[in-house]
């Protein structure tokens, strides 16, 4: 079985005079295609009642996989993302 290797993105945070206009994404659809572009497999962990970050990464290609230790969740991008 091949070893995998992550990238790890930690958390986005934004001010509140610049939500909801893109940055955030934009920030992490780049980072996400660097990691790619490296061959390392982009995860994160989300809040589970962090909707707007849930809605973002999945829209960026993130699903959800079982929750881990702490009440997190980690996401992977699916292959065909990006």
């Amino acid at each position: 079985m091949p070893h995998r290797r992550y990238g790890f993105i930690g958390y986005t945070y934004s001010l509140a005079n610049h939500r909801r206009r893109g940055h955030a994404e934009a920030c992490k659809s780049r980072l996400c295609r660097c990691l790619l572009d490296l061959g390392l497999t982009p995860y994160l962990t989300v809040e589970p009642d962090n909707l707007p970050s849930l809605s973002m990464n999945k829209k960026l290609g993130f699903r959800m996989v079982p929750e881990i230790k702490g009440g997190f969740i980690v996401s992977r991008p699916q292959a065909d993302s990006h």
